[in-house]
């Protein structure tokens, strides 16, 4: 904290590179390889009618959007580049249709019934690698990794929708997890690789029977579900750019 003081301004690669450099420089004889994580938490200004009875943007309040925040990891061993990651925790994303999962593996211990429609919704982690490029670039302040993250966010928040009128069939969690990486692949040139963790989140019918009650709509869909924390599929996968080395 008191390192950071120094600096003029605050984004979390560039705190990161000076704070590897103050401990690698400072103590010569005693670190040989440094490890910079920074967290940023979200926040954005509190909306509410102004003294006129406008609403906009407040002078000095804010509220934090979550629960999901971005971080930026430097590894940095003395003598060698360093290498850079952004990632994203806790990024959670629902769809109520358009998910399905059926025509999968069964044995004699499967109860997992196939399901042609359900809610599909993860708490996500991702975390992706910069191009010794990039790196290279960030050291000279040429690189606007704000501007790459958002930009990887909104693509895999578009991937796993689809377009808000029709939206985007999906298969199986692995498969929308498989795209995600791939689009952001296809639009960040400065990233070589991206890991996604996302397990599921599972919503599951609420039992009315007893209540003689029927759990359906009128299109006869389930009309309540809640959801549950266990059981749930861990799924995640490391999508590469072609010839790139992990």
């Amino acid at each position: 904290m008191v390192h950071a003081l120094f600096l003029d301004t605050y984004p979390q690669r560039l705190t990161n590179r000076t704070l590897y450099r103050h401990f690698l420089d400072t103590y010569p004889q005693l670190v040989t390889f440094c490890r910079v994580i920074v967290k940023q938490d979200i926040w954005e200004r509190v909306q509410v009618p102004d003294s006129r009875g406008v609403v906009t943007e407040h002078n000095h309040a804010f509220k934090k959007v979550g629960p999901h925040y971005t971080y930026a990891r430097v590894e940095a061993p003395r003598g060698a580049p360093m290498r850079l990651w952004g990632g994203c925790k806790g990024y959670t994303l629902l769809k109520t249709t358009q998910s399905s999962f059926v025509d999968f593996h069964k044995d004699p211990y499967t109860s997992l019934p196939q399901a042609t429609d359900r809610l599909m919704g993860s708490n996500f982690d991702s975390e992706w690698t910069y191009t010794p490029d990039t790196v290279a670039a960030a050291v000279s302040g040429r690189v606007n990794f704000v501007a790459i993250r958002d930009q990887i966010l909104d693509t895999m928040t578009k991937t796993f929708a689809g377009p808000a009128d029709v939206g985007v069939p999906s298969a199986s969690v692995q498969v929308t997890l498989y795209q995600m990486g791939g689009a952001v692949l296809s639009i960040a040139p400065q990233v070589t690789d991206i890991t996604l963790y996302m397990p599921n989140v599972h919503n599951m019918p609420f039992d009315l029977a007893k209540l003689g009650m029927s759990n359906t709509d009128h299109t006869g869909n389930i009309d309540i579900l809640y959801p549950i924390d266990e059981p749930h599929g861990i799924i995640q996968a490391t999508i590469v750019r072609p010839g790139a080395k992990l």
